[in-house]
């Protein structure tokens, strides 16, 4: 990821796949300008970008495991989004502070965790989200398990529910891959975050 985001490759993928599915989220959010975001898995800052440009108000925070998408996003961002407000991080260690954000959005992010990982996630997002707060996400349906593996695992509906999430809605998405085919949802807390 890191190469791929200094060489641009990223970007190029993004420019032919990314800029409606990132419209299709904001348009889930129905967002109203005030909310507080955060854009977990935020590569280059192509949505934390848009949503700013839709509603200059908002307060957008972006985390990344890439150095170089964390500096890509910062720059593309420089005008309207603090620079420190794109981090380094990982989905199962948020660096903020419970109840913090009103919606938090994912795209294609959750394959590139393992499942144990996946769960860690999940917990970490119920965790950051304001009681009335929404997950809103777009998520392969399926995913190679392994790089050179053609088995595949099932969107891990069941960890939703030990995460206390729940699925509000749930609308078919595109093929990103020709093979794999996409689902968006809006998720929901349904309970007490576990400690």
């Amino acid at each position: 990821m890191n190469l791929s985001a200094a060489l641009g490759l990223y970007d190029r993928w993004a420019d032919r796949h990314l800029q409606k599915i990132h419209t299709t989220l904001l348009d889930m959010a129905h967002l109203t300008g005030n909310e507080m975001i955060l854009d977990l898995g935020c590569g280059t800052g192509r949505l934390a970008a848009l949503a700013k440009q839709r509603h200059p108000d908002v307060q957008i925070r972006g985390v990344d495991p890439s150095p170089q998408m964390i500096k890509a996003a910062r720059k593309r961002n420089q005008r309207n989004i603090p620079e420190g407000n794109f981090v380094i991080g990982h989905a199962t260690d948020l660096p903020y502070e419970d109840d913090s954000f009103d919606t938090v959005f994912t795209c294609l992010v959750l394959h590139l965790l393992d499942r144990d990982e996946t769960e860690r996630a999940l917990h970490e997002i119920h965790r950051v989200l304001k009681p009335q707060g929404r997950y809103i996400s777009i998520e392969f349906q399926s995913y190679p398990i392994h790089w050179l593996s053609s088995k595949q695992a099932a969107y891990p509906e069941d960890l939703l529910p030990k995460a206390n999430l729940s699925v509000a809605t749930e609308t078919p998405g595109p093929s990103i891959t020709r093979r794999h085919h996409a689902t968006y949802r809006i998720i929901t807390p349904t309970g007490a975050r576990q400690t």
